[in-house]
């Protein structure tokens, strides 16, 4: 990225705005993650190719896909939320408003951790991830309202070019799938438990008796006779 001129600096600060370079080195810093994550689905490809069902991966394989598609999406949100305000702002680019800056920052940040633990997967059967790492939530929204159009635009943005992967991924699943299990399938049904039947007596659904205390509190209580009315007194 070229370097801001003195007039993107002089409007930059009369809004407030923070320079982005740290952010750009983030980008530049996690795009390793496509070619990382290309890898990954063209090995998971050549597996099915080979007859091994998505269900018969081996763990460490499982785990270098979860760990370079988290990497993936967080990257791409960031950089989306990047380039939606260059679009949006293009006499300030290299700076963005602070809220942006620290939704990008908290996207980017992440990157590399979950790009470690897919290397590792790939060269390390053994490895595995620390319990309750998965599943893994995205970073918290910043807070502000309203919410900047460019942020909304760039997770437009980042949902559509993550579509493209996780729709190939899904189709290599469901043709994987046997037909017996597959929801369209005719065989396929789902037992759900059977509704307690309507007692005709005050009864748990494990079919005791309630106790004899029990019962009498269930039973109506007669009400108190009603007291004609004498009007006010004189």
């Amino acid at each position: 990225m070229e370097t801001p001129g003195i007039w993107a600096r002089m409007r930059a600060f009369t809004r407030g705005e923070r320079d982005a370079q740290t952010l750009y080195a983030y980008r530049q810093a996690g795009a390793a993650v496509h070619p990382l994550l290309d890898a990954a689905e063209r090995r998971r490809f050549d597996l099915l190719v080979g007859g091994v069902s998505p269900f018969a991966l081996k763990r460490h394989v499982g785990l270098e896909l979860a760990c370079a598609w988290n990497a993936f999406a967080l990257q791409t949100l960031g950089d989306k939320m990047l380039a939606a305000d260059e679009t949006a702002d293009p006499g300030t680019v290299g700076f963005v408003p602070p809220v942006t800056f620290d939704q990008v920052e908290a996207y980017y940040q992440q990157v590399q951790r979950w790009l470690g633990h897919a290397s590792q997967a790939t060269h390390d059967p053994d490895f595995d991830l620390p319990q309750g790492t998965l599943p893994a939530a995205l970073p918290a929204w910043s807070p502000v309202e309203p919410c900047p159009r460019p942020h909304l635009e760039a997770m437009m943005a980042a949902l559509e070019a993550m579509r493209l992967h996780a729709e190939a991924a899904m189709h290599g699943l469901e043709e994987a799938t046997p037909p017996a299990i597959r929801p369209d399938s005719p065989s396929f049904e789902v037992s759900l438990p059977k509704p307690c039947p309507k007692p005709s007596t005050p009864r748990a659904c494990t079919g005791r008796t309630p106790p004899p205390n029990c019962m009498s509190r269930l039973k109506p209580r007669p009400k108190p006779p009603l007291k004609p009315c004498t009007g006010p007194a004189n």
